[in-house]
């Protein structure tokens, strides 16, 4: 149902459907608002656990372990960048979305550890359910209406989880049937709806895919629910942060290759400033995305190891067939692609990036494909 949802959210025109994701949006804050309150009326009645910096400095094995759920969380917000031709001046809006929406996260994930760490134990402290155990004991200040509230909160956290949701297959979407009619995916997929202005091709194409994972997940896995929920969550932070394993590269080599070519919006100090943001975020992707796909390998070698049946509920056999094929099934998908845009690329004619030399060119009577 979820998968469906996110696919008609992604379907219907962007001037309707957006509205969706940014309600998604005003709920977190929501969310982060109700939480921060409680925990304010929470410590005023019962007090604060004491903390100092030494309760924020993470164990090898947690920060190793969290790499990838945090670089996933810190990476698209460049996805508006899929949707500029929808913006009055993206050259304005874009940078300062970036911008926002960075100091949006950060303090939506600074406030509510902090008020997890003040009214937990730290050894309480456990990711996702320690939010929900901090909800749950804060939110005691109700009285009788503490399982109200807390159903209200648990409402509000799905709906704007799949609301996220709904945000990356907008933007996500849009660049695949962009690469469709510009050659780099299958040309059929590279077709914007007429009346609703989406690439419903590519929608429908994700919801199968989402689907067919989603089954296979369920298939294959002989453990819990939560178990498959947190392999298929490992699944998808993988696929997402690998796709950044060439986008990172790609701005330091179009600075060589392009260097020349104006941009509305470009990463400052040259090509210093190119190789410092490529190389660094680069490295991290790097990381999070072996641990991602192969858990349990660096901790080792950091004497941070654990038991693999134990934690993920699953063997690491079992756990590796699911994730490598999938990202076999991934890849394929995108060779194949490919390959059906080879037509495409052919009928493509070069002409000048840069705006002068683009209407040169159009005086000269070249037309782009």
């Amino acid at each position: 149902m979820f998968i469906w949802a996110t696919v008609f959210v992604a379907i219907i025109a962007l001037r309707n459907g957006k509205w969706i994701p940014n309600l998604g949006a005003i709920v977190r804050i929501a969310v982060l608002g109700l939480f921060s309150a409680t925990v304010v009326i929470y410590a005023i009645e019962h007090g604060v656990h004491g903390y100092g910096v030494h309760d924020f400095r993470p164990s090898s094995a947690v920060f190793i372990g969290l790499v990838p759920l945090l670089l996933f969380n810190y990476v698209g917000f460049e996805l508006q960048s899929g949707a500029a031709e929808e913006m009055v001046s993206p050259q304005r809006d874009v940078p300062v979305a970036v911008a926002r929406g960075g100091l949006i996260a950060i303090l939506c994930y600074a406030i509510p550890i902090f008020g997890i760490v003040a009214v937990l134990p730290t050894a309480q402290v456990t990711g996702i359910a320690g939010f929900l155990d901090a909800v749950n004991t804060t939110f005691t200040v109700y009285g009788s209406a503490h399982h109200f509230m807390i159903q209200v909160m648990a409402i509000m956290f799905i709906f704007a989880l799949g609301t996220g949701g709904a945000a990356w297959i907008i933007g996500s979407d849009r660049v695949l049937a962009v690469a469709g009619y510009d050659g780099g995916f299958a040309g059929w997929f590279g077709v914007f709806n007429s009346r609703l202005g989406t690439p419903v091709r590519v929608n429908v194409l994700s919801g199968v895919v989402a689907t067919a994972f989603m089954v296979s997940a369920q298939l294959l896995n002989s453990g819990s629910n939560a178990n498959t929920f947190v392999v298929v969550l490992y699944m998808a932070t993988s696929t997402g942060l690998l796709s950044y394993v060439l986008i990172f590269p790609a701005l330091i080599r179009l600075r060589y290759s392009h260097g020349d070519v104006r941009r509305p919006y470009r990463v400052p100090f040259g090509i210093a400033g190119a190789w410092i943001s490529g190389g660094l975020t680069l490295g991290w992707i790097i990381l999070g995305s072996w641990i991602a796909v192969f858990p349990d390998t660096i901790e080792n070698l950091v004497g941070a190891g654990y038991n693999f049946e134990n934690y993920w509920g699953i063997s690491r056999v079992r756990f590796e067939t699911f994730t490598l094929g999938t990202l076999a099934v991934i890849a394929l998908i995108g060779i194949v692609g490919y390959m059906a845009g080879a037509d495409v690329r052919r009928a493509q004619v070069d002409v000048p990036l840069d705006p002068a030399g683009a209407a040169s060119s159009a005086e000269a009577g070249v037309v782009p494909s």
